[in-house]
């Protein structure tokens, strides 16, 4: 978990990197890299920087792991021989507690024997001292030491001689009086030695020395199973115990016992035996006894960072050989994709240049392929268009040409309309002479306007001039009202949007109107839209032909004599967009409602 951890923490940062640097790279590659340096230059920042980072730092990460991984296995291998040393140790002292107060034992120590067969007979009614060895394996040998002169030696009971009593252990557990030592001792009558648990046998006084010593070849088992080189050390910096079995008996060496003496249980690195060793250490301490046993751990360094360079290598050797493999095939598919790319760009170089005969065609169903499909298909587009493009400026020249010479037609007819209305004048026809001057006010209007959009009151004073010559027409069988909103007198709309609602209104709703009939113009904001309504009380229509109008407006049919609706919808929705729209209501006998919709800005 902590490697992934690292991991991903070290590609969120390098790609953080790779971002910044990336950017940088577009920047410089405005400096006109080719395509293929482009790419290649992206997989170096993109790919192989962040790879050869992250793999650095992977290995350096892993080998710092192993490091760990050796220490803690280290620690842990001291733990476990600690823990069996102690229990080892700890039988040891419980069975001393044992001898500590044996009547038994004390009376045969005590007695002053008058025979051999004295001697013989108290030994062996006593076999205290050949059952533990014989039932505890950590238990070497049990002796009692004893000053009395009478009694015989069996390897079990032994008389003191001048160089026992002489001996320091022998001292030491004559003085502490009951109390429990550890000391690493050599017995020479059997030239071995053995880490030994000292007390005396105490009655009501002191009647000899009970000795208890470690089995050695226990110990050593325990050692050997340990994948390090462990040491044990007594107090007095003596090896008691060694996976090196001719360690044993030496005193340690002081790189080793120096820092262990100082309370480093490590890891400490020291220089031993021509290399450098990692030492960490551990001490048995028994409350007891008093006594300090220190288990050491050894492991070379030199081995253990072998192992992980190797893998080092190994991984980095790994990322080498699979980042110039990735750079090759990068080569590889740069070449291919910029080689398509290139013939591309020649043949769309010929057509800016004005050969559109120039096929760019190009092989492939990629996307490069469809781009050639696609710009081909631009090409053949364009070559038409210069076609009607040409056909279209003949027809403007005949166009132009004709303009020129009906030019005169409109002053014309503004010349004659004026002369019947001086004339209408002239005889006191005054309300012939304003409709004549009406219609030539419209007639010079629908000329004069264009495409852009007009105040809503001139559209208006259009439409009042329409429907004051329709009223001309149909006397009191046609009136009008307007309602316009204050806020909306300024706005501007696009010129005969209006107009041709009245004129439909007129023409299709009052045609049996015999009388009363009215056209209502309305003009107002509702929320966002500007509305336009235009209302008669007409003939109406029914269900179906209302539908069969809306259904007009989209796809209109042959012969449909409402051009003005239609024309009226689709300017709207071209200039003003979707949200524009044109909506019909009517009910037969009552009426009919024709409503532009327009977005309303408040201009």
């Amino acid at each position: 978990m902590a490697i992934l951890r690292m991991l991903l923490f070290l590609l969120l940062m390098s790609a953080e990197w790779t971002v910044r640097k990336f950017e940088k790279a577009i920047e410089v590659s405005k400096i006109k890299l080719t395509l293929r340096q482009q790419l290649v230059l992206s997989y170096v920042i993109v790919v192989l920087v962040p790879v050869l980072l992250v793999g650095l730092t992977l290995t350096n990460g892993m080998r710092k792991l192993a490091w760990e991984q050796t220490v803690q296995e280290a620690a842990e291998s001291v733990w476990r021989v600690k823990r069996q040393v102690t229990d080892a140790m700890r039988a040891a002292i419980a069975i001393s507690n044992r001898f500590f107060i044996d009547r038994d034992l004390e009376s045969i120590l005590d007695r002053n024997y008058e025979s051999t067969w004295e001697v013989v007979s108290a030994y062996r009614g006593y076999l205290e001292f050949d059952l533990y060895p014989e039932t505890s394996s950590e238990i070497a040998m049990i002796r009692a030491y004893s000053e009395n002169p009478t009694i015989l030696e069996n390897w079990r009971i032994m008389r003191v001689s001048e160089g026992v009593q002489g001996a320091d252990w022998y001292q030491e557990a004559i003085f502490k009086k009951g109390k429990m030592s550890w000391r690493f001792i050599t017995f020479p009558e059997m030239k071995k030695s053995f880490y030994t648990l000292t007390r005396v046998v105490s009655g009501i006084n002191p009647v000899g020395v009970l000795t208890i010593s470690l089995n050695p070849v226990f110990l050593n088992h325990i050692l050997l199973q340990e994948s390090f080189e462990t040491l044990l050390i007594d107090e007095n910096g003596v090896i008691i115990s060694a996976s090196d079995q001719g360690l044993v008996g030496q005193e340690a060496d002081k790189t080793i016992f120096e820092p262990i003496l100082a309370e480093r249980n490590g890891p400490n690195r020291v220089y031993y035996r021509d290399t450098w060793y990692e030492v960490i250490s551990d001490t048995v301490s028994l409350e007891d006894t008093h006594a300090r046993l220190h288990v050491v751990s050894l492991f070379p360094v030199t081995e253990i960072m072998s192992s992980t360079n190797r893998a080092s290598r190994l991984g980095l050797m790994i990322i080498a050989i699979s980042l110039a493999v990735s750079l090759l095939l990068i080569f590889v598919l740069s070449r291919l994709l910029t080689e398509r790319i290139r013939l591309l760009s020649e043949r769309t170089h010929r057509v800016a240049a004005g050969d559109l005969d120039c096929s760019l065609l190009i092989d492939g169903e990629d996307e490069i392929g469809k781009l050639s499909q696609d710009l081909n298909e631009m090409v053949q587009s364009i070559r038409t268009l210069y076609s009607q493009k040409e056909q279209l400026e003949i027809k403007q020249r005949d166009i132009r040409f004709n303009m020129l010479a009906n030019q005169i037609n409109p002053h014309f007819l503004f010349n004659v309309l004026e002369t019947i209305r001086m004339k209408a004048v002239s005889r006191g026809e005054t309300e012939i002479a304003g409709v004549v001057q009406r219609l030539g006010k419209l007639f010079r209007r629908n000329l004069e306007l264009g495409q852009a959009p007009i105040p809503l009151m001139v559209e208006l004073d259009t439409v009042i001039s329409y429907l004051e010559i329709q009223s001309f027409r149909f006397g009191d069988r046609l009136n009008y009202s307007l309602d316009i909103s204050e806020e909306v007198q300024d706005c501007l709309i696009l010129p005969l949007i209006i107009q041709p609602l009245v004129e439909n209104a007129v023409i299709h709703g009052m045609r049996d109107k015999l009388e009363n009939g009215l056209v209502t113009i309305r003009v107002y904001v509702d929320e966002n839209n500007l509305r336009i309504a235009v209302d008669d009380n007409g003939i109406g229509m029914d269900s179906q032909q209302l539908q069969r109008v809306r259904d007009s407006l989209v796809n209109p049919p042959n012969g449909d004599d409402r051009i003005g609706l239609r024309n009226v919808y689709e300017r709207i929705r071209l200039y003003y967009g979707s949200d524009a729209d044109l909506t019909i209501n009517s009910t037969l006998s009552k009426g009919t409602t024709v409503e532009i919709i327009i977005p309303w800005s408040g201009v």
